[in-house]
């Protein structure tokens, strides 16, 4: 599973006991530095494509212990492991209390209790900081955009993604967050009229802020006018969805919104310590670069800030 597939490492229990995964967890392990880290997961057997519908003929070859499934994906994807006999946990996503019972989850499976306890409260420790530092700043919110490529154009995300807790603790408002759909499609007639001051792009696509700048039909939107938008990061996973790296994310889309407060959120250094905290990992000066997309934000106002 793409968005838990970080939790063993940081949990301290051995890579190589993952021994299968998704087409979607296997290329961000290619792209980003989690295949560095655990140079194995490049190389790991993918047993489900962009369905997630499982193929049980090499998930018997793999004998794993256990199967962590989607659970919010209809009975498809769990009645045949469950019926080939294999010992299946189905997880929904979406929320920091549902990312939080997973590293519990992980934490009983590794037996690593105290370990998820303590990435847990590390999380509520920086929720409350990072809130702490934006406070004085935030009279009024910023008013921002999360985007992915579609076949078509865009798609956005309302109230329901998990987008809306990493932009409120930085002091933010999502734009969309009243839309009826979970994930609406996005016409550049609506882009204007919503007119954001920021646009973060999703990390599942290769869409870059270069591309939004070169756009003519775009050139009235505020967020392009004012050069402010941001490829987000890849780290250990994509970092829009709930991961262990997601208070980095926090203080990462703090200092978008707030480039003032460069020199105090520190992300810099946070990232050195949180890879070292979670995966016993002394990341350098260009991998730090790299997880920050910082060629591809170079473009993007005040991400020199994160040169620092």
């Amino acid at each position: 599973m793409d968005h838990v597939r970080c939790l063993p490492g940081a949990l301290g229990a051995c890579s190589s006991r993952e021994v299968t995964a998704d087409e979607s967890t296997l290329q961000a392990n290619k792209e980003g530095i989690f295949g560095t880290l655990f140079p194995q997961s490049k190389k790991t057997a993918t047993i489900a494509g962009v369905d997630f519908v499982p193929n049980v003929e090499t998930t018997l070859s793999l004998k794993p212990d256990v199967v962590i499934q989607w659970g919010d994906m209809g009975n498809e994807v769990i009645a045949p492991l469950e019926n080939a006999g294999f010992k299946v946990i189905g997880l929904t996503y979406g929320t920091q209390e549902q990312m939080e019972t997973w590293i519990d989850v992980f934490g009983t499976l590794v037996g690593k209790k105290k370990r998820a306890t303590d990435l847990i409260t590390w999380m509520h420790d920086e929720d409350a900081a990072i809130r702490a530092l934006v406070a004085p700043q935030t009279g009024t919110r910023t008013t921002v955009l999360y985007l992915r490529t579609a076949a078509d154009g865009w798609t956005t995300v309302n109230k329901s993604h998990y987008m809306n807790h990493w932009t409120g603790i930085a002091g933010g408002v999502n734009v969309a967050c009243d839309e009826a759909t979970g994930t609406p499609q996005v016409s550049v007639e609506q882009l204007l009229t919503w007119d954001p001051e920021v646009v973060f792009l999703s990390g599942f696509d290769t869409t870059a802020p270069a591309d939004l700048y070169a756009d003519k039909k775009l050139a009235g939107l505020r967020a392009v006018r004012n050069r402010r938008v941001y490829k987000i990061p890849l780290g250990g996973y994509r970092w829009d969805p709930p991961c262990c790296e997601s208070p980095l994310m926090w203080r990462w889309v703090a200092q978008i919104l707030h480039p003032q407060l460069a020199t105090r959120l520190g992300l810099r250094d946070r990232i050195e310590k949180t890879f070292d905290h979670l995966y016993s990992y002394s990341i350098s000066r260009g991998q730090i670069d790299s997880v920050l997309h910082l060629d591809m934000n170079s473009e993007s106002a005040g991400y020199d800030g994160f040169r620092a």
